[in-house]
């Protein structure tokens, strides 16, 4: 008999969980960046950003009321590419999406440390380790406990934002003429393949189906809603840092928030801000923490990948094991990389092909699969056939082809260690 995790999560719990997951530290670290890339469109990096986002999180709408399990990623693909060795393809882009996660959580436990090095002494990769540590501690207590932190990290994170939102859209006079004085989009479309990786964490929520109450129904609606609120935000947020600074200044700000209200309103709104991106650096690493274990579970449950990695401790109904390997991972790639923008270029690249392939599959199930029971269809068809995915397959391959070379061979390279674990497993060299 399989042995199940807990179902526990009602829809308000996971859409605020996913949101403590999506705003985060990709707005409190990367927005600096993003800036330093598209000056004054920084704004429209983060709409076309968002736009994207939606559109591919509609298909994984769709994705969760089909296959409302850990695994939706392995099955979708499996049944969309069935003529084509499906379980191979349905392995890589879960794979692809662990790794990310794997790599999502060294980048933000680097930020935090970044965070913590701009007001004391620190060693950045010791600090951004124990993080790891810690948060694969309390995600190993249980997913109810977990969630509940996660919400109270999360209600102090966003408490930073509106801050800055409040001084930079409030109290700040708004120049308008700045919202369309750039000089380059392809800076704002660099700025946008950065940005995006802020929106990312809602891929992670279907991996919270098992532990979630009418997950047919409940997933789909907290992808939808979680991205939302997140836009929202973001938007404010951009506008807040065009009020109130030159962008193109602060590309090289490892805490831009921070910096921007320092010059202008003094220390009082710094130290709220830093508590702030404090809290929503640990509160992501532990969001995703958590989801990226359940993925790892999930696979080996499918025998994709060791069975060992499928076990759950039977006090908390937690998978220790998986856990454990989540935890390592991400602690040796901030040992070897330590670069903050480097890790998340090659998670963000990794988020996108799975999400390219994801739209794609959404596509060829409606066509060929029209009768496949479905609580949620995304809007918008022709003869059955969505074009809202097609519109995101399209966007997300030219995201894809901003990337540069180096950071496509890295990509690849992760693709074809994905493709050797499974033979490895399939033919039981590794069990």
């Amino acid at each position: 008999m399989r042995e199940r995790l807990r179902r526990t999560l009602t829809i308000f719990e996971i859409i605020f969980f996913s949101v403590s997951i999506i705003v985060g530290a990709g707005i409190y670290s990367l927005i600096g960046k993003a800036a330093g890339y598209a000056g004054n469109g920084v704004w429209i990096s983060v709409v076309l950003a968002g736009a994207i986002t939606i559109l591919t999180g509609l298909s994984f709408a769709e994705m969760s009321s089909m296959f409302p399990k850990t695994t939706g990623y392995y099955m979708l693909l499996r049944e969309a590419f069935r003529e084509f060795e499906g379980k191979v393809w349905g392995f890589v882009v879960e794979w692809m999406i662990i790794v990310a996660s794997v790599f999502a959580i060294a980048t933000i436990s680097i930020a935090f440390s970044e965070y913590l090095s701009s007001v004391f002494q620190i060693d950045t990769v010791l600090v951004s380790i124990l993080l790891i540590l810690i948060t694969g501690l309390v995600s190993y207590i249980g997913i109810k406990e977990s969630v509940r932190i996660a919400l109270l990290m999360a209600l102090v994170e966003v408490f930073g934002l509106v801050v800055v939102i409040v001084l930079g859209v409030f109290l700040t006079n708004t120049d308008v003429s700045k919202f369309t004085d750039f000089s380059s989009f392809k800076g704002v479309f660099l700025g946008a393949t950065l940005i995006f990786f802020a929106y990312t964490g809602f891929e992670l929520i279907p991996a919270q189906a098992e532990e979630t109450l009418s997950s047919r129904k409940n997933v789909p609606k907290a992808i939808v809603a979680s991205i939302g609120i997140s836009m929202i935000i973001y938007v404010l947020v951009s506008i807040s840092i065009m009020n109130m600074a030159d962008p193109k200044s602060l590309g090289d700000s490892h805490a831009p928030l921070a910096d921007i209200l320092r010059e202008k309103f003094g220390d009082i709104p710094v130290k709220i801000v830093w508590i702030s991106a404090l809290f929503a650096t640990a509160s992501t690493v532990l969001g995703v923490m958590i989801t990226s274990s359940r993925l790892i579970f999930g696979l080996a449950r499918e025998k994709m990948l060791p069975r060992s990695l499928s076990s759950i401790e039977h006090r908390y109904k937690t998978p220790y094991i998986a856990i454990l390997i989540t935890i390592i991972a991400a602690s040796a790639i901030v040992y070897v990389f330590r670069d903050l923008m480097r890790v998340a270029e090659l998670a963000n690249l990794m988020n996108l092909v799975a999400f390219l392939l994801v739209n794609v599959s959404i596509v060829i199930l409606r066509f060929y699969r029209p009768h496949l029971e479905r609580d949620y269809k995304v809007p918008l068809s022709i003869r059955n056939i969505p074009i809202l995915p097609i519109l995101a397959t399209i966007t997300i391959g030219f995201l894809i082809y901003q990337y540069p070379s180096n950071v496509l061979l890295y990509g690849t390279a992760i693709i074809i260690i994905g493709t050797i674990v499974y033979g490895l497993v399939k033919n039981h060299i590794i069990d």
